[in-house]
């Protein structure tokens, strides 16, 4: 996801494509940036992409035959939308919903629709506006703390997904100098909130209580919120044609 982003900001659309297409194929939670970068209207991209897509799919056909292909990748599309939303082990918004507000766990599937339908819009609308610096600079950690919040699959390792938000923290506190102690003060919840209490750092009942409260779906929350504040600062902050000559500087 990282390489494709950076492929994608250097105006290497086909290899941002088939970069993105190949992790898909070994790993879903590329596919909403995937998407998401197709709001851009590349046509090599939008062909590298898709195009990679079916590519990857078809490859296993060589190997095990057509009709066995077909087989296994309907199984793991009937995987994909197995509704797991009774296991409220997982660290997804529904589960922290259910868990503290005994609220039914599957809604998490209309909000993730809404927010997933609202970032997509949102992306469209940055790329209209001119604004590639903060598709490059955002759209991967919002995608990542999306995945977090709205997957079933949202276990305790997979917050390494909420790195890129949490380092993007800090590097708006290195960039800032003004505002530099709030963003640093900012940066420090994060990591407090996300991997210090799941790790062993912190005393064994402050990690259990840590783990029984769901407190990395907070943490998640927290970094969505703090971005989303630093995001409308820059947008407001400076015209297009200004942040992408300073981001090409």
């Amino acid at each position: 996801m990282i390489l494709a982003t950076a492929q994608y900001a250097e105006g290497r659309f086909v290899r941002a494509g088939l970069v993105l297409s190949l992790a898909t194929n070994l790993k879903l939670f590329p596919f909403t940036l995937g998407l998401c970068l197709l709001m851009g209207f590349q046509k090599k991209y939008w062909l590298a992409f898709l195009g990679g897509l079916l590519l990857w799919m078809a490859v296993p056909s060589f190997l095990v035959g057509f009709e066995e292909n077909l087989r296994l990748h309907s199984e793991w599309l009937q995987l994909m939308t197995w509704d797991q939303t009774r296991d409220v082990t997982m660290l997804d918004v529904g589960s922290f919903l259910a868990l503290h507000f005994d609220v039914d766990p599957a809604v998490r599937n209309p909000l993730a629709l809404v927010v997933g339908l609202f970032i997509g819009l949102g992306t469209l609308y940055v790329f209209k506006r001119r604004r590639d610096d903060l598709v490059d600079r955002f759209l991967l950690p919002v995608n990542g703390l999306y995945v977090l919040l709205f997957s079933y699959l949202s276990e305790s390792p997979t917050s390494v997904l909420a790195v890129a938000g949490i380092f993007l923290i800090g590097i708006e506190a290195l960039s800032d100098r003004k505002r530099a102690t709030l963003y640093w003060a900012l940066w420090g919840i994060a990591l407090i909130l996300v991997p210090l209490f799941y790790s062993d750092l912190v005393p064994n009942d402050w990690g259990e209580w840590a783990r029984a409260f769901h407190l990395k779906t907070v943490g998640y929350l927290y970094v969505s919120v703090v971005l989303a504040f630093i995001f409308f600062r820059r947008y407001l902050g400076q015209r297009p044609a200004e942040a992408n000559g300073a981001l090409r500087g």
